[in-house]
């Protein structure tokens, strides 16, 4: 058995406190704010898309500072709308001309597992997998102030919708 992540922990803990009684709504509120920095943010409703143009995925942006080092971390669950619609994944930074970026994706489904590195905010994770996990691992030093923004799309426009499922999540961590 997989040992559980520290992002499986902190959601764990996250799910438990709208049944505990142990603390009170100010408790609850601040330990919420404070876990969920720790695991980023989550996808909290399952998105489609049908266009081969990505859209950005609400609630799933971090603000950057330049100077800064950034560690990103996900796990992105997805589903195209058929064998060959495939899926669009990226993140856009603005306010970057040329930031340090180094961020590698896995993409993995039943059949196989596809590696793609990204050196460059814009660049997407193109796939005709019908069904994948996508893992991001990455850093990056901003060279402005900006919002990193998750983006979503199907890679081929099919009028059967690619999804993004919800609990799919993103962190970003300022480490230097």
């Amino acid at each position: 058995m997989a040992r559980p992540t520290l992002a499986t922990q902190v959601n764990d803990f996250l799910g438990s406190l709208n049944s505990t009684t142990s603390f009170d709504l100010m408790e609850k509120s601040i330990l919420r704010k404070l876990f969920r920095r720790a695991v980023g943010k989550t996808v909290d409703a399952t998105q489609t898309s049908v266009t081969a143009t990505p859209a950005d995925v609400p609630g799933v942006t971090f603000n950057v500072r330049k100077g800064s080092t950034y560690r990103i971390q996900g796990r992105l669950q997805a589903k195209a709308g058929n064998a060959t619609g495939g899926v669009l994944i990226g993140l856009t930074a603005s306010g970057q001309t040329s930031p340090t970026v180094a961020i590698v994706t896995t993409a993995t489904a039943a059949a196989a597992a596809v590696a793609a590195q990204v050196t460059a905010f814009g660049t997407l994770i193109t796939t005709a997998t019908a069904a994948l996990m996508v893992e991001v691992d990455g850093v990056f030093t901003a060279d402005g102030d900006g919002v990193l923004q998750l983006q979503f799309g199907q890679s081929v426009t099919n009028v059967t919708a690619a999804t993004l499922y919800k609990g799919s999540w993103l962190q970003v961590l300022k480490v230097g």
